[in-house]
């Protein structure tokens, strides 16, 4: 499966089960089976539970932090990474 980007500011991602759900403001914006999901790419103030991140790291998934579009603060598997091309 591509990536999955999350850019709304505020959103916060839960561990549902074997899912994943984005929400803001009490409002689901995306629930996504773990088996979907290869990349999760995050841009700004976007958070992640304790358990989101737990099942992220069991299931290798690889989390990438963006403080905006042209930044990477963790790239991989949390490996620390410098500037990235714009997407």
């Amino acid at each position: 499966m591509p990536p999955v980007y999350v850019r709304e500011q505020g959103a916060i991602i839960r561990r549902r089960g074997e899912r994943l759900i984005v929400v803001r403001d009490g409002k689901t914006l995306l629930d996504l089976p773990l088996i979907h999901l290869d990349q999760l790419v995050l841009f700004g103030n976007v958070q992640l539970t304790a358990p989101a991140v737990a099942m992220l790291l069991q299931a290798e998934v690889d989390v990438v932090f963006f403080e905006d579009i042209d930044h990477v603060s963790f790239g991989p598997r949390g490996k620390p990474s410098g500037s990235s091309p714009a997407m």
